[in-house]
């Protein structure tokens, strides 16, 4: 059996779900938090764009 690593942190993947996708349950939950604070919109974004 192939051994899969987190592409995130290296560790040893052994969840089945956690292998498909590429990433651990701790990983992937920092990913995503991340990914929305990056597009998250503040209201000082919102008063540059109308003015």
């Amino acid at each position: 059996m192939e051994i899969v690593v987190c592409q995130r942190c290296g560790r040893k993947l052994k969840n089945k779900k956690s292998i498909k996708k590429g990433y651990g349950p701790t990983c992937e939950q920092k990913l995503l938090q991340d990914f929305y604070k990056k597009r998250q919109i503040t209201i000082d974004d919102i008063l540059k764009m109308k003015g």
